[in-house]
């Protein structure tokens, strides 16, 4: 069951839902995630990041992993959003997101993606 993983998914909608996001936590079902690729294409960073993630959420409900945010520890050591990194070639990164999914991942799994082409 997904539910909450679906709540933070379905509440992102525009470019200032993710303005939105700075300063928010992560918690065991959301993750911030920056990427230093300048080509689109995915990074062996990027790629480890995404297994962790996905590794996680399979032991939890599920959850929503989003791409472009840096972060940085709190006083309890927890990520907080805080700068919004907007992903170079976000169109090539998405399909190499979603190839890596393919070959990462077990068809019983399901994955949500989307791309936004949201620009503030």
């Amino acid at each position: 069951m997904m539910d909450n993983a679906l709540l933070y998914f379905n509440e992102i909608d525009s470019y200032e839902d993710i303005e939105g996001l700075r300063g928010k936590r992560e918690n065991i079902f959301i993750d911030f995630k920056q990427t230093s690729s300048t080509t689109g294409r995915m990074t062996p960073d990027d790629k480890a990041n995404f297994s962790k993630a996905a590794s996680g959420y399979a032991h939890q409900q599920g959850g929503v992993l989003i791409w472009g945010i840096s972060t940085r520890k709190d006083d309890q050591e927890i990520s907080i959003a805080t700068e919004l990194k907007p992903i170079n070639n976000v169109g090539t990164f998405c399909s190499a997101l979603q190839g890596f999914i393919k070959a990462a991942t077990e068809s019983l799994c399901g994955w949500h993606t989307a791309q936004s082409n949201l620009h503030g």
